[in-house]
Order: structure tokens, then sequence, then C-alpha cells
């Protein structure tokens, strides 16, 4: 394991120094570096690989069940989504009509695991999941392994899973996995194994095995390849991804040796707006860099722009981070308009 490598996993968000960031911010800083082997497995096995940065995050008895017949059990498994999305939230406004069900549910250790369903944009996986549990995990466990999608060289994502009653959870997660070649559909394979109380450490172990497949909603690609340079920094607007769900902001960042001699991680933040009057909630869905960072390409979520608009500004800030609570530093760079096809 490498020097940077040790830097850019052990990176903790408590750690952090206090600063006026956003949750997107603070998510990426959480994320870890992960790649894996592209040959098919059958479990899912998680490998670093030091060519390749990907910005991210004891026995038991398990039971699968089909949803239909135990679903009268889990009343709230129904609309997930709607437990994440305020009423200025569009970005999961659309997300119900076009998700795939999965319907998958599992029981290991006193935890039952189920997952609603799910949506492939393309560039991002969508999940939405909920727990019913004997054991006190807490208000916001964290899942003891994350996502695996076959064909993918590295994959990088977020996940929240959030308390609704004393006994029962709701969650979603976002993957983004990088491909050799664009999909058409994907097979995506979860085994968490573990959940942890996010306030006394107590980890309940577990076997639970998920395997579905989702085809990709069809997008509408815009060329943009519009950039703007500061402080060392590029960022190149390369395309955007228009789908019925979404709106993906696929970047391209550079940034100068010297700068990377001195911080550890450089990454953008976007805020987005239009010419009616909408400001958009911004997703990180991660990126990933070949030269340990010197390069990387990244990718944002918007939910579906409003058909009335004809313009997107985008407000880039780059920040630059030591991590590990030892210091960072934030760039607001010029808008980048783009006109909208």
């Amino acid at each position: 394991m490498t020097d940077q490598y040790k830097k850019w996993a052990n990176l903790n968000v408590e750690d952090i120094e206090p600063m006026d960031v956003t949750d997107i911010e603070k998510a990426r800083m959480k994320q870890r570096i992960i790649n894996k082997k592209a040959t098919k497995i059958k479990r899912p096995v998680w490998r670093i690989v030091s060519v390749a940065l990907v910005i991210l995050v004891a026995s038991a008895t398990t039971v699968s069940f089909a949803i239909p017949s135990v679903a009268s059990q889990f009343p709230f498994i129904k609309g997930i989504v709607n437990y994440f999305t305020s009423d200025n939230d569009k970005l999961y406004e659309q997300y119900v009509d076009y998700a795939t069900d999965i319907e998958q549910l599992e029981m290991s250790n006193g935890i039952t695991m189920m997952i609603e369903n799910a949506v492939f944009d393309g560039n991002t996986i969508t999940i939405t999941y909920a727990l019913e549990t004997e054991h006190d995990l807490g208000g916001n466990p964290r899942v003891g392994q994350f996502i695996d999608v076959e064909g993918s060289v590295a994959i990088g994502g977020i996940d929240s899973l959030q308390q609704i009653s004393p006994t029962k959870y709701v969650g979603l997660a976002r993957v983004t996995p990088t491909f050799k070649k664009g999909l058409e559909k994907v097979q995506v394979q979860w085994s968490p194994k573990s959940f942890t109380n996010d306030i006394t450490d107590e980890t309940i172990n577990g076997d639970w095995k998920f395997n579905f497949e989702l085809k990709k909603i069809q997008d509408e690609i815009q060329l943009v390849n519009q950039s703007m340079t500061d402080a060392g920094m590029t960022l190149i607007i390369n395309e955007i991804r228009k789908t019925d769900v979404s709106t993906i902001i696929k970047m391209k960042q550079i940034t100068e040796s010297r700068l990377l001699k001195k911080w550890h991680l450089a990454s953008p933040t976007l805020v987005i707006r239009d010419d009616v009057g909408n400001v958009y909630q911004v997703v990180d869905n991660g990126g990933s860099s070949m030269d340990n960072g010197a390069t990387a390409e990244w990718s944002q979520s918007i939910g579906v722009i409003d058909k009335r608009a004809t313009k997107l500004y985008i407000e880039p800030t780059m920040i630059l981070s030591l991590g590990e609570a030892k210091g960072s530093e934030k760039y607001k760079m010029k808008t980048i308009e783009i006109s909208l096809d």
C-alpha cells in the first residue's frame, strides 16, 4: 500500500478542520480509493490498485424471501425514496416512474434487509432499501461493504441509512461504476456483510446477498467542452447527459504539479442554476484519476432540467485539502454559461 493511498483512504470526515463546506464535500472526504479485478467472481472482492484512484465510501443464518409473501410485514417498504426528498428537492422527482422493482428480501442474524427498487441512468446506480432489526444500530448506521457492478474497473459512491422507528431504517445508495465502454445494462451484486452503530461502534455481522440486473434509461448527450482555469487548476465541462430521471454533468480536472506537492486532494463542487430561476440540488458521483490527481474525471448529478430553461450557469468551487484535519482551501472560479440544446 502506497503512502499516497494511505493519505486518501484514511481520510476521516469527523477529523476535518471546521470550515464552511457542504455535505457533498464531507461525503467525498469519506469515500475510499477502491479498484477491483474485472474478471467475474461469485462474491464481490474489493481490491486496491496503485495505478487507479477512485474517490468515494460471527456466523449467521440467512433466509431469502420473495417480497409478495412478506410485504405485509414491511408496510414502510413502498416509496422509500420519499424519505430522501424534500419539498424543494427535485433530484428524485421522476425516480419512481422509471425505477425497476427489485423486491428482494434477506434475513440474517436478527436483521431483515429488503431492496425496493433501483435506477441506472447510464452513469449512476441509485438503490432504495430498508432494514428491520432486533439490534440497536443507532440513528445512522454504517454499511460494512459497498456495491459491486459486474464488468466495472472501479466504483465510487455514497450511502445514506436513516432510522424511521426504533426497529426500522430506510436507505438510499448511489454508486458510479467506471467501465471501459458504456453498457446498456448492468449486473449488480451487493453483500453488505455488516451494519455498525454510528455511536457505539457495535457491529452486527451477517450474510445478506443480492443480485439483480438493471437496464440503462435512454439518454441524450450534449457535448459542451467549455473550460475555466484559475489558480493552477483547470475544470473542463465535457458533456451533459439528460435522461428522464436525472441530468449528469461530466467534467475533467487538471491540477498543476506544484499544487499537488502541497495538497493531497483537489476536487470540484458545483452550484447550478438556470435562466428561469431554478437552483438545482447537486449530488456528487465521485471521480477517478490514473495519475495521482494530476488529471481526474468527475461527474455530478441534478434532477431533470426545467423544460423552459435555455441556459445553465455552472459556478465551480475548487477544494484543495490535506485531509486528516491538516487544512484546506477553497477557490471560487468564474461562472461557466452553457446554452442548452
